[in-house]
């Protein structure tokens, strides 16, 4: 069977209510794994990019659902990697912001995930080009903060005062 982008949308508000409601897993998986599987056969871009971040993994994230949030993490690179434009650091901005407020309270198996999708995203975003990963660094800046600390920030500043010249091809 098929879904339309209005079922998707009502499986979503569905997945939020089933998740407010503390439902098991059993009734919330096959739900999430319609949605997965769905949400890039009908959207695409921003939306779909918006429709990971802001309707599945934030609620996911607030009910407290963090290995069903570890697992979009593979589709959501897959959606970035497709973005273009200007609100590509906006969107990592966002999901950055998100997963930020939670590290406190991250095990190092979530926190590893993290790692593991900035490491995938800046690889990927590398062979793409200095400002696509400029853009990608900009854009993660919170989520690095977060798992790292302010250290780190120093860290990739010096890095690119003293390496930032042989990132460029020659003029």
């Amino acid at each position: 069977p098929t879904l339309t982008d209005d079922q998707l949308r009502d499986n979503r508000l569905r997945l939020q209510a089933y998740l407010q409601q503390n439902r098991s897993t059993q009734e919330t998986g096959p739900l999430l794994a319609e949605l997965r599987q769905w949400a890039p056969e009908l959207l695409e871009g921003d939306v779909l990019i918006g429709f990971y971040v802001d309707g599945m993994l934030s609620p996911l994230l607030q009910a407290g659902y963090l290995t069903e949030a570890w697992s979009l993490l593979p589709d959501l690179l897959s959606a970035l990697k497709m973005s273009i434009g200007d609100r590509y650091s906006d969107h990592l901005r966002r999901f950055s912001k998100l997963f930020a407020a939670e590290t406190p309270a991250l095990d190092a198996v979530g926190r590893d995930h993290l790692i593991q999708f900035l490491t995938d995203l800046w690889n990927t975003d590398a062979q793409r080009g200095i400002w696509r990963t400029i853009h990608s660094i900009a854009g993660t800046l919170p989520l690095i903060l977060a798992l790292c600390g302010p250290q780190s920030l120093v860290d990739i500043a010096l890095l690119a005062n003293e390496e930032g010249g042989s990132w460029l091809p020659p003029s």
